[in-house]
């Protein structure tokens, strides 16, 4: 006995000064080395508990020197099958095998993940999780074999989503979202499509409709229609659901009615029968019902059935205007955005949108600041923010499609909107952009009074634009500059900037005048 404790804490000493020497840049494992290196941790992996720790930390290390085997994750995989759930080295052995999963890319590594979806509902239900933790693996670093592996992860996914083992179907939405990346086949997550309405972890909801979403921004447009059949139906059920996912589902449609448009037609009768007897909910239900009934609008391809729709959408967005609730508000200027490009311009709230824009855009969130900040926000807007940028597209559309009666007072924007090029938040400046490219677009339809107010403005508003801190806020100010030029406007400040920015040497130092 005292034999094979003092063999194992010789493999344990083995393996740490290998895997020591793995990890070094300066002395890396040669083949020899590595060779040896397997055939002790294989040895270890049934040796003391030591040992299979230290062997489960350098097979990756291996891994990464050489690249990894299917028969080092077979192995590995292997000891799953006997260990219960709690197990203590499980972990490790999961750990493992991802990582020699992540250096490797060989056909064979596929299979013994794929083996372990086959748990799915059983009582070994853990090694289907690893199996999902593998694909999600495979699918970057070996992502050349998964077209073959397919069908098989199709069918695996619908046993798993079917036994709604929480940590499995967690684990298999991972993968779906590795698999969405690299562009996988829509066809594989039709099975989460198909199980929305009978989801029984609230939990899973909001990954499911955020991969299915991803995999719609990759369907091509043969492929949409049938998209939209697998996906339409069930986020229609689950807006008689309860809140959560109510709001989870309005938030699809409203992506997916933008995606697809005219394709969304063969379901726009139900949506409508479903969404409208929600946009006067309270929130969050009701404004998120407002923005997908808008989206909704603008893609109707039946000019006839418009009335009916705007009819009983119009009134409720119009009052939205002027909620207190700032999400009411932003869904409201997103929704009369929506119909802008749809209705007549003699119907357009023109007045209405310009007093809720003007107010959204002087109101100081903090982030109007006398001297620019150079910093971006990435991820989730504050509701001031939402509102902001609902208002600037607002504005953008507005001065495009009103008729000339009302150009006038769609102009009333546009002193506002001059204002955020202070604003602290990229996204904010580069929606300024747009707006102010298309007033200068519409200066020469404007009277000569209130193009001589305005053009002062956007010349300063568009000088300090090109020469912004940042890069995206330059290209699309580029095109404002543009206008500007086109309409013999530009001041020669812009003129300056312009040219500067055109040939990517934008001016240094303090901003550069309007004048």
């Amino acid at each position: 006995m005292q034999g094979a404790g003092a063999a194992g804490v010789s493999a344990a000493a083995e393996l740490a000064a290998l895997r020591a020497m793995a990890e070094s840049e300066s002395s890396p494992l040669k083949a020899q080395l590595a060779a040896r290196a397997l055939n002790v941790a294989f040895v270890a992996l049934s040796s003391t508990s030591e040992c299979r720790r230290q062997a489960l930390q350098v097979l990756p290390a291996i891994a990464r020197c050489h690249g990894g085997s299917g028969e080092t994750c077979k192995r590995l995989l292997t000891m799953l099958e006997s260990a219960p759930r709690d197990h203590a080295d499980l972990p490790d052995v999961v750990e493992a095998a991802r990582q020699v999963a992540e250096y490797s890319c060989c056909e064979e590594m596929w299979q013994p993940f794929l083996q372990c979806l086959q748990a799915a509902g059983g009582p070994d239900v853990h090694r289907c999780a690893v199996g999902w933790q593998g694909v999600a693996t495979l699918a970057t670093s070996c992502v050349s074999k998964l077209d073959s592996a397919v069908t098989a992860v199709q069918g695996a996914l619908q046993q798993t989503w079917q036994h709604q083992d929480f940590h499995a179907s967690a684990a298999a939405l991972s993968a779906l979202e590795a698999i969405a990346c690299v562009d996988g086949p829509f066809e594989v997550v039709v099975p989460v499509c198909q199980g929305l309405s009978t989801l029984q972890s609230p939990e899973l909801l909001e990954p499911a409709l955020l991969v299915i979403r991803q995999f719609m921004e990759n369907a091509t447009t043969d492929q949409a229609a049938g998209v939209l059949a697998e996906v339409v139906p069930p986020l229609l059920l689950l807006l008689t659901g309860p809140l959560d996912a109510q709001c989870h589902a309005l938030e699809t449609l409203t992506q997916v009615m933008q995606a697809s448009c005219e394709l969304y037609m063969d379901h726009s009768s139900q949506t409508a029968e479903r969404l409208l007897p929600l946009i006067s909910s309270p929130a969050p239900v009701g404004p998120a019902a407002l923005e997908a009934t808008g989206s909704l609008l603008r893609g109707v391809a039946d000019v006839s059935v418009m009335p009916a729709l705007w009819q009983s959408t119009g009134a409720t967005a119009i009052a939205g205007l002027t909620s207190p609730e700032c999400s009411r508000r932003k869904a409201s200027l997103n929704c009369l955005t929506s119909l802008a490009s749809v209705l007549p311009a003699a119907e357009l709230p023109v007045a209405a949108v310009v007093a809720a824009a003007n107010s959204a855009l002087q109101t100081d969130d903090g982030s109007l600041a006398g001297v620019r900040k150079r910093y971006s926000v990435v991820g989730v807007f504050t509701g001031d923010m939402e509102e902001r940028l609902a208002a600037l597209r607002a504005a953008s559309l507005f001065v495009a499609v009103c008729d000339d009666a009302s150009l006038r007072t769609v102009f009333g924007m546009c002193n506002a909107v001059c204002t955020q090029v202070q604003h602290a938040h990229c996204t904010v400046r580069v929606q300024a952009c747009r707006a102010l490219e298309q007033f200068a677009r519409n200066l020469g339809r404007a009277d000569a009074a209130t193009a001589q107010g305005c053009s002062g403005n956007l010349n300063v508003a568009v000088c300090a634009l090109l020469n912004d801190p940042e890069a995206r806020v330059v290209e699309e100010a580029v095109y404002a500059g543009e206008e500007l030029v086109a309409r013999a406007v530009a001041s020669p400040g812009v003129v300056a900037a312009l040219k500067a920015a055109q040939q990517g040497s934008a001016p240094c130092g303090e901003l550069a005048g309007g004048d």
